[in-house]
């Protein structure tokens, strides 16, 4: 992992960590919140709506005691059963249309003998029918009660029986019935202030089947009432664990349209009704989630902005130190004339101090290697001139200039002209490689025919290879092959090619030399059949002093300064060398040199 990854990890964990935990506190703490106030609310409009609803009851039942328990209605009914005169029915109804007027809520009284007929109603239409088979009559006898009579009036609207006895000197001597509306409870339940857009209030009772019936219209259901019910085997649904007389909080409940909401339930004393408020976890969980898709913004931003600013963080501490590596890589390939931008050099700029120590290395280097380079070209002029001296005094000798030579002396003269060569060779190679690389090689570029030059060189070496019994083979184009290259500079590429195939060649081994003209190029190769070079090892041969291991190499010399020296002056001559080898398949130098220049 590289140091601008390492930063940009870093820094991300510094900014992101706590971010998270921050954002994960906050949200938790929300939801919290949000929880609480919710259950709060509801909590709250389930007891004022319980107590109104409660107070609806209580006063109609008062209302009713009230009426049965007075002086004027109990006797002129017990006057009424025993005379049967219409004064006394007269009166009754006047009674009960005073009791009407009175109380707006009331649709209808209507007075009832022991028998079950109607014997005086504020609706004549209702005298003389038969009451005795509605289920209210029977308990009505004995007692106020108002908790079972609900029924859905002409209007579709939901209207209350109150029923009870009228009591003269103890004893039951009639049955008042009022039909009494409902709007007060209606308007009670469908109030959706404070539960926003899901929220409402479910009324219901104990239905004859053992469900839980709605006595009031649903905010998304306006004709529930008295049709709509809820098995009572759904225990998760608030409103049968209202009729179930549960005083509960519900977090996880599901509503009658399926859907999960939080509830709070209430029973309503002295019935056997229940109310549920409730409102969609959907709904309250919105600013929830509408904080989370905040969060997970800002988790975003905080990412890109974070990433901008590593990298930038990061480039800023590492630009200085790549521009040192690419330096440092530079000069270790032998261009001291690298320098970095140092900026401000002081203690305060550390960045700035190391790239002045690094100039001022890379100058002190500069100069050490101008000194080698002046040192290596005095000393191999200096070297040159007494070699070149001493092969023409051999050379002398072994032409007879001298008293005749035994075979031995001449065997010895030859050895020392064949290690005097080597050694001018040796000084030649040293001294254009310290020439090229202090900028003092100078072309002499001429119209060369390479197709002759290759003839010569290979002419002048084929003794050495016929000494091994090698075969050197050229394959060339029937006319010239025109380049536009320092003629001796060359020579010096392709002997240096050609004699390194027949050195590290087998005896017997055929060594090619071909040249092909191109339409903008020209083709030099050399192919041998040695021992061939390993894929990893090919970086290696064109270093300086570079001689890699092979097996038919043994008793080879040689510096390590050919093929260094060969890619220098190729691409002097702005051409490219390659090679093409493998281990037991020979090798194959392949120089490229544009085409004759018009």
């Amino acid at each position: 992992m590289s140091i601008v990854q390492k930063i940009i990890l870093w820094f991300l964990g510094l900014i992101l960590v706590p971010t998270l935990l921050v954002g994960g506190m906050l949200f938790l703490s929300f939801n919290h919140y949000m929880i609480n106030e919710a259950l709060n609310n509801l909590s709250h409009q389930a007891d004022v709506k319980q107590q109104r609803i409660e107070d609806v009851v209580t006063q109609n039942t008062t209302q009713l005691a009230a009426f049965t328990n007075g002086v004027l209605l109990p006797t002129t009914l017990d006057s009424y059963n025993h005379t049967h005169s219409t004064e006394d029915l007269a009166l009754l109804g006047s009674t009960i249309d005073a009791v009407k007027s009175k109380t707006p809520e009331y649709q209808n009284v209507s007075i009832l003998n022991l028998d079950g007929k109607v014997i005086v109603s504020t609706q004549p239409s209702a005298v003389g029918q038969d009451y005795s088979a509605k289920d209210y009559f029977a308990r009505a006898k004995v007692r106020n009660d108002t908790t079972d009579y609900l029924f859905v009036n002409g209007k579709g609207e939901l209207d209350i029986n109150l029923v009870g006895p009228i009591m003269y000197q103890n004893n039951p001597v009639g049955i008042i019935v009022i039909d009494a509306s409902t709007s007060d409870l209606a308007s009670i339940v469908t109030d959706y202030s404070g539960l926003g857009d899901t929220g409402e209030t479910e009324l219901a009772k104990r239905g004859s089947d053992g469900n839980a019936l709605y006595l009031a219209p649903l905010r998304f259901d306006t004709a529930a009432t008295l049709q709509r019910s809820v098995g009572y085997s759904k225990a998760n649904s608030p409103v049968v664990r209202a009729v179930d007389g549960q005083t509960a909080t519900l977090q996880h409940a599901v509503n009658y349209q399926d859907k999960p909401v939080i509830a709070i339930t209430r029973p309503i004393r002295g019935t056997n009704w229940g109310i549920a408020v409730e409102i969609e976890r959907a709904e309250i969980y919105q600013p929830l989630y509408n904080l989370r898709d905040t969060l997970v913004l800002l988790v975003f931003v905080v990412l890109v902005f974070g990433v901008f600013t590593a990298l930038f963080a990061a480039r800023l501490i590492t630009d200085p130190i790549i521009a040192l590596s690419i330096a440092a890589r530079s000069i270790s390939t032998g261009d001291l004339s690298q320098r970095v931008h140092q900026g401000r050099a002081d203690d305060n700029n550390e960045f700035g101090l190391l790239a002045h120590t690094f100039n001022t290395m890379a100058s002190h280097l500069e100069k050490l290697d101008k000194m080698k380079t002046e040192f290596i070209l005095l000393t191999s002029h200096q070297l040159r001139t007494p070699a070149t001296a001493v092969k023409g005094f051999l050379s002398l000798l072994l032409e007879g200039y001298a008293k005749p030579l035994t075979a031995k002396q001449r065997e010895l003269l030859q050895a020392a002209y064949e290690e005097n060569e080597q050694q001018l060779r040796l000084v030649n190679q040293i001294l254009s490689i310290a020439q090229a690389e202090s900028d003092q090689i100078i072309l002499a570029k001429a119209d060369t025919d390479l197709s002759g030059l290759i003839q010569e060189i290979v002419e002048q070496l084929r003794p050495i290879a016929i000494e091994h019994r090698q075969i050197i083979t050229i394959h060339k184009p029937k006319g010239p092959v025109w380049a536009t290259i320092d003629r001796e500079k060359m020579r010096m590429v392709i002997e240096n090619l050609v004699s390194n195939a027949l050195k590290y060649s087998p005896d017997k081994a055929e060594i090619t030399v071909s040249i092909e003209q191109g339409s903008d190029s020209v083709l030099l190769k050399v192919r041998d059949q040695g021992f061939g070079i390993a894929e990893g090892d090919k970086d290696q041969l064109f270093k300086k002093f570079s001689r890699l291991p092979n097996p038919n190499s043994v008793t080879a010399q040689g510096s390590g300064l050919g093929l260094y020296l060969v890619k220098i002056l190729v691409e002097l001559h702005a051409g490219t060398v390659d090679v093409e080898s493998a281990p037991g398949k020979g090798t194959t130098f392949i120089i490229k040199l544009p085409n004759r220049q018009e």
